[in-house]
């Protein structure tokens, strides 16, 4: 930790004005921010209890990593490190601003700041969040019968942290938080079948039920008239043979 402020200070240090005896101590406070994915983030500093401060040099890094963020010196209007960090407005205090915000940029930081006044240093916190877009709600099968099976879809995505989808009389998709980001309702509609085609259906089937009725007759009519014209021909040959007896006996 030495070493690291030793190159910070090394840096910012011919920058570094000379500080009156009557000059307090400077005391940087940062509020945690919340930044969105892809959007600008600004993290809000200032000098507590102190006014007409002007800013010579930042450093800013993430604890757990040795090498700086980003560090601007002011009187040599140079910017190193990642472009999309710089002061929000070097005339009005210490804040930064970071353009594009990227979920790698959540974590907790070490800011410096020289001044006219002397040096201070305060840390702050920084997470990142992403807004889900709008859900969209599907039903599954597409064309439901009246008392029919129905399964219902919600999904929602780009969100960051996860967050949570519950059903009510509508799609409702909650942050991490549980704050409402998203709704969406969806329409069912039973599939009714027209008179017309009810009709034409029962018709279909009064045809049908016809057709086999009809079919089963001719076929069972078409039985019956073989089977009597077996029997009556076998009852002729049985009276042909009766009556042969007596004609032969009339001859003789």
């Amino acid at each position: 930790m030495a070493s690291i402020m030793i190159m910070v200070l090394a840096v910012v240090c011919p920058f570094i004005p000379a500080v009156g005896p009557s000059g307090d101590l400077l005391k940087l406070e940062c509020d945690p921010a919340v930044g969105i994915a892809a959007h600008t983030t600004v993290i809000t500093c200032n000098f507590r209890d102190n006014k007409d401060v002007k800013i010579s040099a930042v450093s800013l890094r993430k604890v757990g990593q040795n090498e700086s963020i980003f560090r601007h010196l002011i009187a040599k209007q140079q910017e190193l490190g990642d472009p999309r960090f710089s002061l929000e407005n070097r005339t009005e205090g210490p804040s930064l601003k970071i353009n594009d915000t990227m979920f790698s940029d959540a974590g907790v930081y070490e800011y410096d700041v020289v001044t006219n006044r002397g040096q201070a240093s305060g840390k702050f916190s920084l997470s990142v969040t992403a807004k889900y877009k709008d859900p969209i709600v599907s039903a599954w099968p597409q064309n439901v019968t009246e008392g029919g099976p129905l399964d219902l879809y919600c999904n929602a995505t780009e969100g960051y942290p996860a967050g949570t989808i519950h059903w009510f009389d509508r799609c409702i998709v909650l942050n991490n938080k549980y704050i409402q980001e998203g709704e969406k309702t969806i329409q069912i509609t039973p599939a009714k079948q027209n008179s017309e085609e009810m009709q034409e259906s029962r018709s279909n089937k009064t045809n049908i039920i016809a057709g086999v009725m009809v079919i089963g007759s001719l076929i069972a009519g078409l039985l019956f008239a073989l089977l009597f014209f077996r029997k009556g021909k076998e009852q002729s040959y049985d009276s042909g043979q009766a009556a042969k007896p007596d004609v032969i006996s009339d001859i003789i």
